[in-house]
């Protein structure tokens, strides 16, 4: 079975707290000071991972367009949704296989 890099950094958190206790039997005081400090970097490497998954999730769910030089349906890269004159919803984006601006009218899904 593969390792993420979930477990490795999981791997890596368990390795310093084991490094923490040695140092809490020599100076309690620094310590407890690691203590605080490892658990705040332990949030903020769950949070940037969680970033990391819906990032990817996004990724995975692109756009797609008919794309006028193709002749075909391709996944629209830069997407950015607008609103036209009318009032009405599109996106706006660029062709992954010729570069060409595409348009879609309509909600983008997200």
């Amino acid at each position: 079975m593969e390792e993420t890099p979930y477990d490795q950094i999981d791997e890596l958190f368990a390795k310093i707290r084991l490094l923490l206790l040695k140092v809490r039997q020599i100076d309690p005081t620094t310590a407890e000071d690691m203590r605080s400090l490892l658990a705040q970097l332990e949030d903020y490497v769950e949070s940037q991972f969680i970033e990391y998954l819906k990032l990817e999730n996004q990724e995975s769910k692109k756009m797609q367009a008919y794309c006028m030089k193709c002749r075909a349906k391709s996944e629209m890269k830069n997407a950015k949704s607008m609103t036209m004159k009318n009032g009405r919803p599109a996106t706006q984006g660029i062709c992954s296989v010729c570069g060409t601006r595409m348009f879609r009218m309509g909600k983008s899904k997200k």
